[in-house]
């Protein structure tokens, strides 16, 4: 029963209009990558630091290829070294949606319970040449050097990437999320409209060093970061497994003939001809469109909002009476589920409005089915909402309409809001 219940209990964040200073505990948890992105960065460019700050003169990190940080998080990296840098584009602009808009993977290390990582600073940009960094928060100690055999406490840190664990080692493959929203009212940067994000070390030496010129790295509140430091080899520094976008500018379909070279002309005479006007033209209708499907998926969040009370539910075409009286409470960017039994879950959602029937996917972060996405469809009809999914790891689609039937491994659910 609980395993049926709790995939209708969770929903994605939506951001606030203004945000407050986040606070610490930090969360100790990333975001998997089995998360549904939207997109992974398609082109990286890396510039290498050396193995140790303190000897700029001397070899550089050599670990890896630029190309090992585009595509999927899969566990190859390359390593910036010291105060080093990569920069990663995409096939399609970043914008600033519901919550997080992309995720930073780097390979840290997991053991009993503590984590190893490197940290670096994130940065973006809308024109390929201004960028812009994240504001960080570290409040890790700064009496002692952390070395190679200390550890990474995330819920100490804010906005650096490479606090969570992503390796084989801990079974644990997660990256740090971003959201734009951070930056927003910064001028120079559209924040619906994101090509480029950079990664720079951190470095992580808490003391200066004449000899060099090097002095500590800092938060965005004038704290010393601390991270293991030094790392003299070949692999020194950031290790960059990839970028996951979140939300992405969906490509109108009219336009997506176009780059394709169908229907007529074909965007290569049509560069020819047009140049970056054209570039610039395709770009504005993309952010337009994207904008719009923005807009549309915050509606159905605010409507969201609330206590919602499960009235009536079916599984493979037999009612599940048993589930009547489940609650689902949502409050800004958070959700708290609490069955009857005591169980509680954590998650985000992810609505596509401009589906027919509208589609709506579950993340599980926390409790019984963490790791797993459900795919489904949903209904917002005033103070009644209706929910049809496919069970996880069944091998079923999505389904296309409200009904349950016989080994269709859906679950259909069907709750009202309660009222104050």
């Amino acid at each position: 029963m609980q395993r049926l219940l709790a995939p209708v209990f969770v929903l994605f964040a939506l951001s606030a209009a203004v945000q407050a200073e986040p606070l610490p505990p930090f969360p100790g948890s990333g975001v998997p990558t089995t998360y549904p992105f939207a997109g992974w960065a398609t082109g990286a460019t890396v510039q290498r630091g050396p193995q140790d700050i303190a000897n700029p003169g001397g070899p550089l990190a050599t670990f890896g290829a630029p190309g090992n940080a585009t595509g999927a998080a899969d566990g190859t990296v390359v390593s910036l070294g010291d105060g080093g840098t990569a920069t990663l584009t995409f096939d399609r602009p970043l914008y600033n949606g519901p919550g997080f808009d992309f995720v930073v993977f780097e390979n840290a290390f997991y053991f009993n319970g503590h984590v190893f990582g490197e940290l670096g600073y994130v940065e973006v940009s809308s024109d390929g040449v201004n960028f812009f960094r994240f504001p960080s928060i570290s409040l890790t100690q700064t009496g002692t050097q952390l070395t190679n055999a200390d550890f990474t406490d995330a819920t100490k840190i804010h906005n650096l990437a490479g606090q969570f664990p992503n390796n084989s080692f801990g079974g644990r493959f997660e990256g740090t999320p971003f959201d734009l929203q951070d930056l927003a009212g910064i001028a120079g940067l559209n924040i619906n409209a994101i090509t480029h994000v950079r990664i720079v070390d951190v470095v992580g030496r808490v003391s200066p060093d004449a000899g060099s010129g090097y002095l500590p790295r800092t938060d965005s509140n004038g704290n010393i970061i601390n991270d293991p430091y030094a790392t003299a080899f070949a692999s020194s520094g950031f290790d960059l497994d990839a970028v996951g976008a979140v939300h992405a500018v969906p490509l109108p379909a009219s336009w997506a003939l176009l780059l394709t070279g169908v229907g007529g002309l074909g965007l290569h005479r049509l560069r020819r001809q047009r140049g970056l006007q054209l570039a610039a033209l395709l770009v504005g209708l993309v952010v337009v469109g994207g904008a719009a499907a923005e807009d549309a998926v915050k509606k159905d969040f605010e409507k969201l909002q609330g206590t919602w009370v499960v009235t009536a539910a079916e599984h493979d075409g037999q009612p599940l009476d048993r589930l009547q009286g489940g609650k689902l409470v949502i409050k800004d960017q958070n959700f708290h589920v609490k069955t009857a039994s005591g169980t509680e879950m954590k998650g985000d959602l992810t609505l596509d409005p401009a589906k027919k029937p509208r589609h709506i996917n579950w993340l599980h972060q926390e409790g019984l089915l963490r790791e797993k996405t459900w795919e489904g469809i949903y209904e917002l009809d005033g103070d009644q909402l209706k929910i049809c999914y496919a069970e996880a790891d069944s091998g079923k689609p999505r389904p296309d309409e409200f009904k349950t039937e016989a080994d269709s491994k859906r679950l259909l659910v069907i709750l009202k809001r309660e009222k104050k």
